[in-house]
Parts: structure tokens; sequence; C-alpha cells
């Protein structure tokens, strides 16, 4: 195709065809418009019957779809956290029974356990009276006292822990405020020996001061931005009550 010019000059210009827009766009990767149907054959007049509007329904419903996942992955992430940290919580804290010692299903029953252990020992201590060891006096001699003595003494504690109990709202949860640690040792430890907490007791206690240690040694080595966080504070406090003071006046 030439065009003349009004200085008799002609310019040469391809031919396009009528589908070289489209063409172009093919190449672009763009559709704007799908092939004609067997019902219509002919163009699309809304746009949402258009290639290029359904491509970003499509790409705007594969975006959702996609966060949503991430939101799911991300709850499911936090749900498992939550969880393990109860089961860090609720494990012994002397470490002594293994760790999936759960503390929940001894708090859940205190009255129960109490109950039942203060049975156990009425019966240790009448089949030991039928024997004839409990009131025996060559068993007594025999230097069976402290074991009678101990006997009586476990009945008065674990009766003194349950009516501590029923007036009481006691828990064996650490981290509980009203965590009591009689109610605790008579219930997750009554038959641990003396031998054994006294070392749980000792590495606990190391375990203490090593975290203590190390939140020393945090503060010593961030104390110049602790500082200059305390000196921000102060400057935004100034400026608050600077900007009331105005505002009232």
């Amino acid at each position: 195709k030439k065009t003349r010019f009004a200085d008799d000059t002609y310019i040469t210009e391809p031919d396009l065809g009528p589908n070289h827009a489209e063409e172009q766009l093919d190449q672009l990767g763009l559709n704007l418009v799908e092939e004609y149907d067997e019902v219509g054959d002919s163009p699309p007049v809304r746009w949402a019957d258009l290639q290029l509007a359904r491509s970003e329904l499509q790409l705007s419903a594969d975006a959702r779809a996609s966060k949503e996942g991430e939101e799911a992955e991300t709850e499911e992430e936090r749900r498992l956290m939550e969880e393990e940290r109860l089961r860090m919580l609720t494990r012994d804290p002397l470490s002594i029974h293994p760790d999936s010692f759960d503390l929940r299903g001894i708090q859940s029953q205190q009255m129960d356990l109490l109950g039942q252990a203060l049975m156990d020992l009425e019966e240790r201590m009448n089949n030991e009276a039928d024997a004839g060891t409990y009131h025996s006096e060559s068993a007594i001699g025999d230097g069976n006292v402290d074991h009678v003595v101990s006997l009586g003494a476990q009945r008065m504690a674990l009766e003194a822990v349950l009516e501590r109990i029923q007036d009481e709202d006691t828990s064996i949860l650490p981290t509980d405020p009203n965590f009591d640690p009689l109610t605790f040792l008579t219930l997750v430890h009554r038959n641990t020996s003396f031998e054994e907490l006294s070392r749980s007791i000792d590495m606990l206690s190391s375990k203490t001061d090593n975290q203590y240690k190390r939140q020393q040694k945090i503060v010593r080595d961030n104390f110049a931005l602790f500082v200059r966080c305390a000196d921000g504070i102060d400057i935004v406090a100034e400026q608050t009550a600077d900007n009331r003071s105005g505002k009232k006046s």
C-alpha cells in the first residue's frame, strides 16, 4: 500500500492484514477473544466474555487459593507450637517422670487420686495389723517403730492435703498461680525416694542458675541498646504529654 504526499513523495506501508493486532497479541501471550463457538459465531461484546477477563479471574482465584493455603499452614504451625508449649509446661519439672507424663491428667483427678491413696494406705495398715506386725511387741523391738510411725504420718499427711484441696483451689501445675508444692509432691512424687528428689532438685537449681546467667549476659551484651530504647520511650512520653497540654490550652 502506497500513500502519496503533497510534494509527490510516496511511502509504502506494509499490508498488515485485518488480524495483525490479534497476531501481535498472540505473540505476547494475550488472547483477547476466544475462537467463536458454533452457536454464536460472533465476537464477544462484554468484558466478562473476553479471554483476558477470564484469565484475570482465574489468576485471582488461584491467588486467593494460594493465600488461603498459606494461612491454613500458618494456623496449623501455630497450633502445633501451642501444643508443644503446653506439653513442655505440663511435664514433670523435676524430670523424674518421662516426657510423655502429663500433669494435667493428675490435676483433673486430684480428689480421686488422694482418696484412692488413702484407701490403699488404710488397707496396707490393716493387712499388717492382721498379720501381727503392726502392734507386735517383738516387731517393735526389732526396730519397726519407724515403719509404724511412717505409715501413720503418711495417713495424716494425705488427710491434710485432702482437706486442703477441699477448702482451697490448689494446683499441681508449676505455671499456675495457685501452685501448691505439698499437693504436687503428694500426688506426683509420693513414691519417689528422698535421694532421687534431692538429685532432681539439685539439677533443677543448676538449670535455673544457668538461665539466670544467660539473662545477665543478654543484658550486658545489649545494655547500650536497652538504654537507647529507654531514652526513646522517655522522649515519646514527653512529646505526648506536650501535645496533650497544648491541646488543652
